[in-house]
């Protein structure tokens, strides 16, 4: 009987073990913190990339207005085409282009 015990004790113990284990490696919410994270990251470029497309479309329409690209991205804010200059993107005057400053850390150059 003292075996049977033993091994009921021992079962039951890496049983615990185990889903302490488990729910170390997830959220508060059951996604594994990798996809969560994956996911976050996912949302944050998302989110960048539609504040670049509106950038752009703001750089276009003071380019149409006034047959010249801005001087800085504190020229378009003056303008009223933007509320803020955004500090993730860096904006090159003499051809209009705005690049996101993390694309190349994301990429792991």
């Amino acid at each position: 009987m003292k075996a049977f015990g033993l091994i009921s004790m021992l079962m039951t113990l890496g049983i615990i073990a185990f889903v302490l284990v488990k729910q170390v490696g997830e959220t508060s919410q059951g996604v594994p913190i990798t996809q969560a994270k994956v996911e976050e990251d996912q949302a944050r470029d998302a989110m960048a990339l539609a504040g670049e497309v509106q950038l752009k479309t703001s750089i276009d329409t003071f380019h149409e207005e006034k047959q010249r690209w801005p001087a800085s991205l504190d020229e378009l804010r003056t303008a009223g085409l933007i509320e803020y200059v955004p500090a993730n993107v860096d904006y090159d005057p003499a051809s209009g282009e705005v690049k996101p400053k993390f694309q190349a850390a994301a990429n792991g150059q």
